[in-house]
């Protein structure tokens, strides 16, 4: 990834976080930007937003190619089994 790639992504995910907490965007998406740019802490946080939100898009979080790297994760699997995913 370049400089130009991770600065736009950046630019995005601010736009998204924005939209977010203004309440006109989407939790889930936030926490999918931060995972993109490697940045997981922040994305639990914002799926945990998601999950209070109640996002329906949450039930196929188990599915979302963006995140296959999470998978492995326990604190990923603990938030799908939170929302009534098995795993």
């Amino acid at each position: 990834m370049s400089l130009g790639d991770v600065e736009d992504a950046r630019r995005m995910l601010e736009e998204a976080r924005d939209l977010a907490e203004s309440g006109r965007g989407s939790a889930s998406e936030v926490a999918i930007a931060y995972h993109c740019i490697g940045d997981d802490a922040s994305a639990f946080v914002w799926f945990e937003r998601a999950v209070e939100a109640h996002e329906m898009w949450l039930t196929f979080l188990a599915l979302d190619p963006r995140l296959k790297r999470l998978r492995s994760s326990s604190v990923f699997r603990l938030l799908l089994q939170r929302i009534g995913i098995a795993v």
